[in-house]
């Protein structure tokens, strides 16, 4: 016993030792991380073919010759060369699909993905699907297969679900065991490609869908040293606008009339020359804009988004997809790029601004904007709409959690932090300032000074005896760091006597804040901060 006792000791000596240095040599050298990773994907490989096994129907296996799957792993390592891929790089193959006891044959694929995420593994890539036209799976002749983590995992289905609530152009996402030449890759994301069957899901008359091609940036940012004068930034106003499925298009003359007209409007927004209004249907891009915002969206990506010319209006209504959740970070989401535009809140591409610019410089846009905002981020409102598809919520939850037990699969608390983030910036503790200046002519003249993010709108002012209306719309710009400048507003005042008294202290302006017809005031300092 002494004995054991004794050699006892001398196993766990070493052993913590041991583990103490690797901790300290892991954490100093990252491989803390590498080893994690590591860990991750051998759980995951286990889970998928071992632990977990989805019903028949949630399952499609995909057989490839053996040489067309040496064709896929080229063009794989042309797009790892090249840091990013293009579509050029995206080599179809003929294979073979079985799903829900149905053999389908002339099936063509594709590794896709324009980032590293899609194909920087070593197996587990992400593929687009075509079948023919009168073949299906969920629906769908063309859809794209994805490890879920390119896709938030379940933030993407949940994304879609309130798209479908508030009536916008909405993709079937599902989730199913993806099985290629007998190897269990696990779960993958099924999202339907931008097709008519996604239009009919949606109830629309068949329309082109047009979106600004991306192509030109993913070969500018691939070869960033070797552009010389010219800045990539730029490259959302050198994108080709272009169509999907556009042979169907072409065609027919009246379908290219069409196409024309939804060319014509998107170009026509991007040079400025018609406003949002006159481009969109107006009440959708702004319902859009507000749900990416409660999901603590990271972006709202010209590259991201495409859209449908709707026969009906003549105008493009659009179609969201990439909700692109950071679900490392689980507060709210520090990017506000859903309420102002500065470099902190753009990801990936510096021209992301330029494309938002364009809806928010149109105040009757971003009025309309922070009217839904403020409705949208709402906890009662998210909890409606979970509840509505709450049985699908937990089930697909549940699935994601069995097969990526180590990941973030969803926050609520997240969503609720930032919803909470949200209506905090809508509801600040102090809005203005205001000046009296002078009165003059009949004139009063006031400087008013915005104090938080938010535009304002002035009404009116309130004195002694009497209430004096602006004549026209002002609106005041939201607060930036710098120096002020004034913002001088004048109210005609009729009465013989003066109208502002200094030495009254009840004297106020009354304004709202832009979107949220709630009326407000606030005193008026009888001195002026300005020359005037």
């Amino acid at each position: 016993m002494k004995f054991l006792k004794k050699n006892k000791l001398l196993i766990i000596f070493p052993s913590i030792l041991f583990f103490f240095l690797l901790g300290s040599w892991s954490e100093r050298y990252e491989y803390d991380k590498k080893i994690s990773k590591s860990i991750s994907n051998f759980i995951e490989t286990i889970t998928s073919n071992l632990q977990f096994t989805l019903s028949k129907k949630n399952k499609i296996v995909i057989d490839i010759k053996f040489s067309d799957y040496e064709k896929l792993g080229i063009s794989r390592l042309n797009m790892i060369n090249n840091l990013k891929a293009s579509s050029e790089m995206q080599i179809k193959v003929p294979a073979k699909i079985y799903f829900n006891d149905n053999k389908i044959n002339d099936a063509k694929i594709s590794i896709k993905g324009t980032h590293s995420d899609h194909w920087e593994k070593e197996r587990k890539w992400s593929f687009k699907v075509n079948l023919p036209s009168n073949e299906k799976v969920f629906g769908a002749n063309e859809f794209a297969l994805q490890h879920p983590a390119t896709r938030g995992y379940i933030y993407e289905w949940l994304f879609m679900k309130f798209l479908k609530y508030e009536n916008l152009i909405s993709h079937k996402v599902e989730f199913l065991e993806v099985i290629i030449n007998g190897e269990n890759l696990g779960i993958y994301n099924f999202t339907e490609a931008h097709t008519q069957e996604l239009l009919r899901s949606n109830k629309k008359t068949n329309g082109p869908i047009v979106f600004y091609n991306k192509l030109h940036w993913i070969k500018e940012t691939s070869k960033l040293n070797d552009l010389g004068i010219n800045d990539y930034k730029d490259s959302f106003y050198k994108a080709p606008i272009s169509v999907a499925n556009k042979s169907e298009w072409l065609a027919n003359p009246y379908k290219k009339k069409q196409l024309n007209q939804a060319v014509y409007l998107l170009e026509s927004f991007r040079n400025k020359e018609l406003s949002v209004s006159e481009v969109f249907d107006i009440e959708k891009i702004a319902k859009i804009f507000a749900i990416k915002a409660i999901f603590g969206a990271v972006e709202f990506d010209w590259k991201d988004i495409k859209f449908y010319f709707n026969p009906e209006t003549f105008l493009l209504e659009p179609i969201g997809r990439e909700v692109h959740v950071d679900l490392n970070q689980m507060g709210h989401e520090p990017k506000t790029w859903w309420l102002e535009i500065n470099p902190n809140n753009i990801s990936h591409s510096k021209d992301q601004g330029e494309f938002l610019k364009l809806f928010y410089n149109d105040l009757n846009f971003y009025e309309l904007y922070l009217k839904e905002l403020n409705r949208i981020a709402n906890l009662d409102y998210y909890d409606k709409v979970i509840d509505i598809n709450i049985n699908e919520f937990n089930r697909f939850k549940s699935t994601l959690n069995k097969f990526f037990p180590h990941e973030n699969i969803y926050s609520y608390k997240k969503i609720k932090s930032q919803i909470k983030f949200i209506q905090d910036t809508l509801s600040p503790v102090r809005e203005i300032n205001a000046y009296f200046l002078q009165e003059s002519d009949g004139f009063i003249s006031l400087n008013i000074e915005n104090l938080q993010k938010l535009p304002l709108r002035m009404i009116k002012i309130e004195l002694i005896d009497n209430m004096i209306s602006l004549e026209e719309n002002k609106i005041i710009k939201a607060f930036s760091l710098g120096k002020k400048k004034p913002n001088i507003i004048k109210f005609k005042c009729n009465l013989e006597t003066k109208c502002f008294d200094q030495k009254n202290k009840n004297q106020t302006i009354t304004y709202e804040i832009l979107g949220q017809n709630i009326i407000k005031k606030e005193k008026i300092f009888p001195w002026s901060n300005v020359k005037f």
